[in-house]
């Protein structure tokens, strides 16, 4: 009979905890939201109501593509005339852009004359939500606003919504038990957003006594790696965005060859890199926004609806970085998991 358990390195009191531990995180990680039901075929209760949708980016996009999937599993066969602007302001980021995409959002729904409005991450909320709506008539429901909804005055009472979070102590509770201790060491570019990210891990409580590499180019990252193994006993892979001449086939090569701790990360597109990643999951924001959406044309206020944060989670397994850390994983966690590498010798 094959091992289905994790051999740990350590004292197997610790193991006994440890298992306990994982048990406890695997089970957050199995949690599912109720997902709303869609309508019944023919049944259309919303027949003649206008939805106004203004996306920060645009479709291509795998986050807004996730967003619009939840927003249609929802929405299809209600009778609501949706009306989409994406502001696409991914493939352009000057501010300038951002503002005049505000600009047409706001001349689409003037002449639609939406019943309510949705509006997904920061740059719909910067750029046409704060300045033409909040406080307003207009019910507005938001989802993808990075950590903290309050620098836009939210809630408002006419705006509530979901807030996108990193499930990092989660994280951190899977990850721990294959660790040989507690430290924590985090590699990411050196920009305002991940500078911002731990700002956001420290006021939770979760980022005290870690080393911190913040890198500005690649040919600074092998050299970070190794001394983030010999410092931590677990690394957390921050965005690679901002690291200048990012190279994958050579980072991909030398983590094959080099990883010695578990490793973990928070998108999606990373995980080439780590051995866990924990992703949030993009069709989650889109179903509570049009759900909530549909219980505003009810009639409900936004103020009497709470904002929440996302809670699902996709975990993906890296199996070639476990095998190059000496980790076993149990068949509970990869039943779990979505899993790379798992033909790789």
């Amino acid at each position: 009979m094959a091992d289905t358990t994790t051999r740990l390195r350590g004292p197997s009191e610790f193991w006994a905890g440890a298992r306990r531990a994982l048990a406890a995180a695997l089970a957050l990680l199995a949690a599912v939201l109720p997902a709303a039901t869609p309508a019944a075929a023919g049944d259309q209760p919303y027949a003649g109501k206008r939805i106004l949708w203004v996306d920060s980016y645009a479709p291509g996009f795998a986050w807004t593509d996730g967003i619009v999937r939840g927003v249609r599993e929802v929405l299809d066969g209600t009778g609501v005339t949706l009306h989409v602007v994406h502001m696409d302001t991914k493939r352009d980021t000057s501010p300038e852009f951002a503002h005049q995409a505000g600009l047409r959002a706001k001349a689409e729904m003037d002449a639609l004359g939406p019943h309510v409005v949705m509006a997904s991450d920061d740059n719909a909320q910067r750029h046409f939500v704060v300045p033409f709506l909040r406080g307003g008539r207009t019910p507005v429901v938001f989802c993808g606003v990075n950590w903290d909804a309050s620098p836009y005055g939210y809630p408002a009472p006419n705006v509530t919504g979901m807030v996108e979070v990193g499930l990092l102590r989660e994280a951190l509770d899977v990850m721990r038990p294959f660790a040989r201790g507690p430290r924590v060491a985090v590699i990411a570019a050196d920009t305002v957003s991940e500078r911002s990210n731990l700002e956001v891990y420290a006021a939770r409580g979760l980022a005290r006594g870690w080393a911190t590499f913040l890198l500005h180019d690649f040919a600074e990252f092998p050299a970070a790696f190794r001394q983030a193994q010999e410092q931590a006993d677990m690394i957390l892979l921050g965005g690679n965005g901002g690291i200048a001449n990012w190279d994958d086939a050579r980072a991909r090569e030398f983590l094959a060859a080099h990883t010695a701790v578990p490793t973990g990360s928070l998108d999606a597109y990373l995980a080439p890199y780590s051995v866990f990643t924990f992703s949030k999951v993009p069709e989650e924001q889109g179903r509570w926004m049009a759900a909530t959406a549909l219980r505003l044309l009810d009639g409900e206020s936004p103020a009497d609806i709470p904002m929440t944060e996302n809670r699902r989670v996709n975990l993906i397994v890296n199996l070639e970085l476990a095998r190059a850390a000496g980790l076993v994983l149990p068949l509970s966690l990869l039943r779990t998991a979505t899993v790379l590498g798992r033909d790789a010798p």
